[in-house]
């Protein structure tokens, strides 16, 4: 073959090979192209091995707080005209008492006050079965923050606490109490009136680092729908701090109010100290504590025998309620009333009959209740107590404060009987008696709290049914010696695991 045909031979293969990979270049190009703008069907996607595309995670928060109230104060203790109609305090004194319950790392005790020193609340025997760390911090001169890191997140496992004062002379005769609240972004209360003699100032407590600005909204007894507040409706509570907002001058002339509190930032704490004053005679003094959420079904216990009893009642929509003391063989002397939608109503119930314990609210719509029990002293002098509405649960607690007599108080909020177990702790956390409680269908019982030991200082209740609710009815004897009246109730803290579950949605498909 000559040069010429070899090298045209030569030119023609060159050429074929500049034609494959100019086209190999654009069916590549064309295929990349594909890839972006088609979306190839999910079915052609191999499975995750999973049955469905969700995947439920429980997460459960392992650092719990409550806020403990200072020791009673009135409203205004300035000294005004004669000495003899000043307001005074008298010989209030005050106690609390702070307990952990099960798998405890730590649990601190903190004045809310500047530079205070903290203290730990220690178990006197780390090798018991009991793991019941106790502590008792005074809240004479602060409120405290009790801040409690759990090993893990269980029933059983949590904290509890409570203060209470009392005084025989001035104008807080009559005894005052509260267990520690724990914060919440939202709460509500339902609160005694705001005519003339009485005083509810709203505490707020922000135990974070951050500050937060608070809502307060109020509906009243005399109308529908929400008051508009003489005094503005938001605050301002700085971190670590407290505020005050007094809710009988923003909202005065009511016969009841229905109160909600709303946090924009972080979880608040807050309680309400009501006095009650009938010219210069002491009517009495108390914490309102917030209310569990709306319910067709309430039981209120601790109401006994000569108690003047009124309930406070509110609901968002028109409702009717059944209402019926708590006995211990069940229900009776049953009463039907109407409530209008966002007014409050308040109910005299008169005095509780010899065989009461407790009341019993059922609605055909969720509603919210709290009860006011009265009792006379000597001279004109009353005290009451605030009950508030509790939710049943597996496992609670109630710590009892130094110096004061003690009665529990239990309701089934159940149509079965239930069983259940008290088990009782001295003042240094060491186990002291149990029992077992049965209770007959909507019936209520008491157990002195002396039945658990001399030296008992804190409760626990667990509840497999989780259908009672209990609380601790407090009187002094000393108070009684002197014909002072004195009432206070503590009520119960859930010792149970603050969990929710995070869903993650799987999606599997090309990457992009």
């Amino acid at each position: 073959m000559s040069d010429s045909a070899q090298k045209g031979m030569r030119n023609m293969g060159r050429i074929r090979r500049l034609l494959l990979g100019a086209f190999t270049m654009i069916v590549i190009v064309a295929l990349a192209a594909v890839l972006v703008l088609v979306h190839p069907p999910e079915t052609l996607v191999d499975g995750t091995g999973q049955n469905g595309s969700t995947v439920r995670q429980k997460v459960s928060q392992n650092i719990v707080q409550s806020y403990c109230p200072a020791q009673m104060s009135l409203a205004d203790s300035g000294k005004y005209g004669d000495s003899e109609y000043q307001a005074s305090e008298g010989d209030i004194t005050s106690s609390a008492r702070q307990a952990a319950f099960g798998s405890v790392f730590e649990s601190v005790v903190t004045p809310i006050s500047a530079n205070a020193e903290s203290t730990n609340l220690q178990d006197s025997d780390p090798l018991d079965t009991a793991s019941v760390l106790m502590s008792a911090v005074s809240v004479k001169k602060s409120p405290l923050i009790q801040t409690t890191q759990l090993l893990k997140a269980s029933s059983g496992e949590g904290a509890s606490s409570s203060v209470a004062s009392w005084a025989s002379k001035g104008d807080l005769r009559g005894i005052s109490a509260s267990n520690c609240v724990s914060p919440s972004l939202d709460e509500s209360f339902l609160l005694p009136g705001t005519q003339t003699g009485s005083s509810q100032q709203l505490v707020v407590a922000n135990p974070s680092s951050k500050s937060t600005a608070v809502s307060i909204r109020v509906w009243g007894s005399k109308s529908s729908g929400s008051l508009a507040l003489s005094t503005g409706s938001t605050i301002t509570v700085g971190a670590g701090e407290e505020s005050v907002f007094d809710v009988s001058a923003a909202a005065p002339g009511q016969d009841a109010l229905y109160v909600t509190v709303s946090s924009r930032e972080t979880p608040v704490a807050a309680v309400v100290r009501s006095t009650v004053m009938d010219g210069l005679t002491p009517h009495g003094s108390d914490y309102a504590t917030p209310l569990a959420d709306a319910s067709q079904s309430i039981a209120l216990p601790g109401v006994t025998k000569g108690d003047d009893v009124s309930l406070s009642l509110f609901s968002k929509t028109d409702a009717s309620v059944n209402v019926a003391w708590m006995t211990e063989k069940g229900l009776s002397d049953t009463h039907q009333y109407s409530l209008k939608a966002e007014q409050v109503k308040v109910q005299d119930l008169g005095q509780a009959p010899d065989d009461a314990l407790g009341i019993s609210v059922t609605s055909d719509e969720a509603v919210q209740v709290s009860a006011t029990s009265s009792i006379s002293g000597d001279g004109g002098q009353r005290d009451f107590g605030l009950v508030a509405s509790t939710q049943a649960v597996d496992s609670s607690a109630i710590v009892l404060p130094g110096q004061l007599d003690a009665t529990l108080v239990l309701a089934n909020t159940a149509n079965a009987e239930t069983t259940l177990t008290l088990s009782g702790y001295d003042s240094k956390g060491k186990a002291l008696e149990v029992r077992k409680v049965t209770l007959g269908a909507n019936a209520s019982t008491s157990v002195d709290a002396d039945a658990f030991g001399d030296d008992v200082a804190a409760i626990t209740l667990d509840d497999s049914d989780h259908t009672v609710v209990w609380n601790a009815r407090l009187n002094s004897a000393d108070l009684s010696k002197a014909k002072v009246a004195g009432l206070g109730f503590i009520s119960e803290t859930a010792l149970m695991p603050r969990s929710s579950y995070i869903n993650a949605n799987q999606r599997p498909g090309a990457v992009r």
